[in-house]
C-alpha cells in the first residue's frame, strides 16, 4: 500500500507491504538507484547509510515491547530515502509512530510550527523525533512493569517474579542492542545530509544524537534496576528456603529418635517392658519424652 502526502512543495511517499510494481514506479519518479530499489522489496538486517546525488538512504531499526509481558520484544524496520522536497518511508508493518505523525501532517500540524524549514530533511528530522519519542514511551511502560515486579517481590512472590524478571531483562538487552546501532548510523547520516542539505542539517542529527542518548540511558538505568531486582528475589527465594529447609531437617532430628526407638522395640527378640502391662503406653511416653528432649535442646542452642 502506497500513501502519498503532500505539503506544499514536501512530499512524503509512505509505503507499507512494499510489491516490485510499486518500488518501480517510485525508483522511475525519484530516480532511485536500482540496488537501492531492489533493497527496498525485502526487510534488511543490519542498518545502512548510502548517499547519491539528490538523495540518501538509510535503514534504520526501533525496538518494539508487545504490551503483555509475555510476547518477545520485536524489532520494527523502517527504510528512508531523504531528499531535498521527498521523503520515501518504506516498512513491513504497522509502526504507530508514523501512522499518527501522518495523521498529523495530513491536518498540517507538523510542519506549520516551522514555516522557513519546510523540505525533506526537516519532515525526517520530525519522523525520526517522533520515532525516538515512541521508544521512550514503551521505557516508561517497562518502568512501570519494574515497579509492578518489585510489588510482587516484596508480596511474596518471589518465584513469580523470577520469571517476570527474565522477561524484562530480555526485552531490555533487545532494546539495548538495537539502539546501540544508532550510535554508529546517526554521524553518518550527517555526514551524508551535510552534502546534500547543508551544514544545518548536522544541528537537526546533533539534537537526535542526544535523545539517543537519553534513550541509551534510560537502558541502562532499567538494566541496572533488573539486575539489583533480581538479585534481591535471589536472596529473598534462598532466604526462603533456607528456612524451609532448616525445618525440615529439626523435624528430621526430632523424629530421629521416634524411629529408632520404634526399630527397636519391632525387633524379634525378648526386649524389656513388652508384655508387661501398659507395655504400649510405657513406649510411647519414651517416644513422646525423647522427643522432647530433642525439641528443648534445639530450643536451648536457639537452632529454632
Amino acid at each position: 500500500m502506497v500513501n502519498r502526502l503532500q505539503y506544499d512543495n514536501i512530499t512524503w511517499i509512505d509505503v507499507l507491504g512494499p510489491t516490485e510494481p510499486d518500488i518501480s514506479l517510485l525508483a522511475k519518479e525519484f530516480g532511485i538507484d536500482p540496488v537501492v530499489a531492489h533493497d527496498l522489496l525485502t526487510p534488511t538486517p543490519k542498518p545502512k547509510v548510502e548517499v547519491s546525488n539528490n538523495y540518501f538512504y538509510t535503514v534504520l531499526h526501533f525496538p518494539v515491547s508487545k504490551h503483555t509481558h509475555l510476547e518477545d520484544s520485536t524489532v520494527q524496520e523502517i527504510d528512508f530515502i531523504v531528499g531535498k522536497n521527498f521523503v520515501i518511508t518504506v516498512r513491513y508493518e504497522i509502526i504507530d509512530a508514523l501512522e499518527q505523525l501522518a495523521k498529523e501532517v495530513e491536518v498540517k500540524t507538523i510542519v506549520d510550527k516551522d514555516m522557513d524549514r519546510r523540505s525533506g530533511n526537516f519532515l525526517f528530522f520530525i519522523m525520526l523525533k517522533e520515532l525516538y519519542e515512541s521508544v521512550e514511551n514503551e521505557l516508561a511502560y517497562i518502568n512501570d512493569w519494574m515497579l509492578i515486579i518489585e510489588k510482587g517481590i516484596f508480596m511474596g512472590q518471589e518465584r513469580e517474579m523470577t520469571i517476570s524478571l527474565s522477561h524484562a531483562l530480555r526485552v531490555l538487552l533487545d532494546f539495548k542492542k538495537t539502539m546501540r546501532q544508532h550510535g554508529h548510523v546517526l554521524p553518518a547520516i550527517s555526514l551524508s545530509g551535510k552534502k546534500i542539505f547543508g551544514e544545518d542539517f548536522g544541528f537537526q542529527i546533533d539534537a537526535l544524537e542526544t535523545e539517543h542518548a537519553y534513550i541509551l540511558e534510560t537502558i541502562n538505568n532499567h538494566t541496572e534496576s533488573a539486575v539489583e531486582l533480581r538479585e534481591t528475589n535471589n536472596s529473598l527465594l534462598s532466604t526462603k528456603q533456607n528456612e524451609v529447609m532448616k525445618t525440615l531437617t529439626i523435624i528430621s532430628f526430632i523424629m530421629l529418635p521416634l524411629s529408632l526407638i520404634a526399630g527397636i522395640f519391632s525387633m524379634n527378640t525378648a526386649l524389656p517392658i513388652v508384655g508387661t502391662k501398659g507395655d504400649f503406653l510405657i513406649v510411647i511416653s519414651i517416644m513422646l519424652a525423647s522427643a522432647l528432649i530433642v525439641f528443648f535442646l534445639f530450643k536451648k542452642n536457639k537452632w529454632i
